[in-house]
């Protein structure tokens, strides 16, 4: 248990620290300011009128120190209460901004984290349960807040504690007993609660899914034709029936909780007023002086009540970091190796029996393989869906690391390689890109440098010239009518074409081309097929597909069959042999 306690403490500390980390010294300057007058304020409510009524009853001069006392504690409020409103719609702003700056860590984690995770539900739970803690929970503002009230009303505890200690000791004994209660009574609800809310996490993560499904428009087809709004709608119900559950169970937890509270400080107050009566009936007490004490009492004990529901609700915010600070930690598995050298050219790419298999999976995709392509190949990777072919595409771009084997580019580890400077040499096309809600011409260079000469060369080469010319807006005409008021919706030809001229735009020495030309008509596809040839020979181009008209400018093929490497050999070597798998799948085609 000790160990335990220890963990947790630790844990606190380093969710606390990362999020000092997002917090600039302009906010540190703000958040401070606002605990000392959050402390000031506290005190005035609670030490100052015991105070006043202590001195006025122990200075001579009654009237005129009275009459001091109440214009100065009028004016102390007057502006206390200014800057704190002022300090606190400062606090507001920065808390909206931690919270932005904090989702912009994650959304770079997203980028630069193993891209195998992006399809572990594990992680896709982290990802749901960090977006749910920082948009509905308000996690961050909430904590900052928190912890604020909870300095301010700490140190002026224990400067009213100071107070009784000196005075009254036996009441501080009552006040530190209910406070200790409330920490572990508040310790075990919390414990319940974070059981709970994780809980919350695949659930949610289903819920937006099909929420989303129902709400897409280019779902609406499916969604209309196959009559899927009662499917939608009876796992929506369920998945709602399922939160409402959870949220009744953790608003029954915390009810009786708090209800334990409720006793056990009612129970100590009532023992600290018997002490104060019994004092007055002995006449050891003025019974001005005991009305003050009760009521300083009842001002510690709601002071109390406020640092346990703050410590309460920072421990619950610090269970809903766990999914951030999880994400936060995952291993950057690029970084983790040494990859530091930086290439400028892609002269080859080896694949020495490679083999692949997803994490918890005894499942090989890709089982033995090994091939060589080098600079000025155009190279076509044939094979039926579930062959293995995308995750060969996804190797060759290190996207994803082989579960055995080596992968060598320019005859050096890929592990050995600096990432960036490999990434900046590979166009990839993949068959489920994603065009944004950006104008067409944002679409195409993306995060390169304008090329006015270079964009008009990629249109003319993806068959979109006439189709922009027939635009009002040309080039800068938006995509999405959804999101812009002037934008358009695509076909599935024109949004490939976009994306194959946006492979194109940025120049690689690796074009990775999987399945590029599915969605586009034969005289489209016979027009890019022309076009493909005409990448020069300092390229190298890896095409896949599972049809063999699809690689007739290639001038090598490997085929791929139930992950393994089955043929290799150029068309024409291949189509000469009638016992090849590729001789057969060119007659099927016929």
């Amino acid at each position: 248990m000790k160990n335990l306690n220890k963990c947790n403490l630790y844990n606190g500390i380093r969710k606390y620290r990362c999020l000092w980390s997002v917090i600039e010294r302009k906010s540190r300057f703000i958040f401070g300011g606002q605990i000392i007058v959050n402390i000031f304020l506290t005190a005035y409510s609670i030490v100052l009128p015991a105070f006043v009524v202590i001195s006025f009853e122990r200075c001579e001069n009654k009237q005129k120190i009275w009459m001091i006392y109440i214009i100065l504690i009028l004016l102390a409020r007057i502006a206390l209460e200014y800057i704190n409103s002022f300090l606190g719609q400062l606090s507001q702003n920065e808390c909206k901004y931690v919270n932005w700056k904090l989702e912009m860590k994650l959304s770079k984690k997203f980028v630069d984290v193993d891209y195998l995770k992006t399809e572990d539900p594990d992680f896709l739970d982290l990802k749901t349960g960090a977006s749910f803690s920082i948009i509905n929970y308000n996690t961050i503002e909430n904590l900052i807040k928190g912890l604020i009230l909870l300095i301010s009303q700490s140190i002026v505890l224990i400067w009213s504690g100071f107070f009784l200690l000196t005075s009254y000791p036996i009441l501080l004994l009552f006040v530190i007993g209910s406070f200790l209660l409330q920490i572990i009574i508040n310790s075990k609800m919390n414990g319940k609660l974070c059981i709970y809310f994780e809980k919350l996490f695949p659930i949610n993560r289903r819920f937006n899914w099909i929420n989303s499904t129902k709400y897409d428009l280019e779902r609406q087809k499916d969604v209309r034709l196959n009559g899927m709004e009662g499917v939608l709608e009876r796992k929506m119900k369920a998945y709602n029936q399922e939160t409402y559950s959870l949220f009744h169970k953790m608003n029954a937890t915390t009810l009786s909780y708090n209800c334990l509270v409720d006793i056990e400080s009612t129970i100590l107050l009532f023992c600290a007023f018997s002490y104060l009566i019994f004092n007055v009936a002995f006449n050891n007490m003025h019974i001005g002086l005991c009305m003050t004490l009760i009521n300083l009492l009842l001002n510690i004990t709601s002071t109390l009540s406020g640092i346990g529901d703050s410590i309460t609700s920072n421990l619950q915010m610090i269970n809903y970091m766990n999914p951030i600070i999880q994400i936060l930690n995952c291993e950057d598995i690029y970084k983790s190796r040494d990859n530091s050298v930086k290439i400028e050219t892609i002269d080859s790419i080896k694949f020495s029996n490679v083999s692949f298999s997803y994490p918890n999976s005894e499942k090989l995709i890709l089982d033995n393989v090994s091939f060589e392509i080098k600079k000025g190949q155009k190279v076509g990777i044939i094979g039926m869906n579930g062959a293995g072919k995308t995750t060969i595409i996804k190797l060759i771009c290190g996207l994803i690391l082989p579960t055995s084997g080596e992968i060598y580019i320019n005859n050096m580890n890929i592990d050995c390689i600096d990432r960036a400077s490999y990434f900046k040499l590979i166009a990839a096309i993949f068959q489920d890109f994603y065009l944004y809600d950006f104008s067409i011409s944002e679409n195409i260079i993306c995060a390169n440098d304008i090329n006015v000469d270079r964009i008009r060369k990629v249109v003319e080469f993806a068959d979109l010239e006439e189709f922009i010319m027939s635009l009002d807006y040309g080039m800068n005409t938006m995509i999405g009518a959804r999101t812009n008021e002037q934008g358009i919706n695509l076909s599935g030809g024109e949004q490939q074409k976009i994306v194959l001229a946006r492979g194109l735009y940025k120049d690689g020495q690796l074009y990775a081309l999987d399945e590029p030309n599915s969605n586009l008509d034969p005289i489209a596809e016979d027009k890019i097929y022309q076009r493909y040839e005409r990448i020069g020979d300092e390229k190298m181009v890896v095409f896949v597909s599972h049809k063999i008209s699809s690689t007739k400018f290639c001038d090598d093929i490997i085929i791929i069959e139930n992950g393994k490497l089955l043929e290799r050999g150029k068309p024409e070597e291949l189509l000469a042999n009638k016992n090849t798998r590729y001789y057969k799948l060119s007659q099927m085609e016929i």
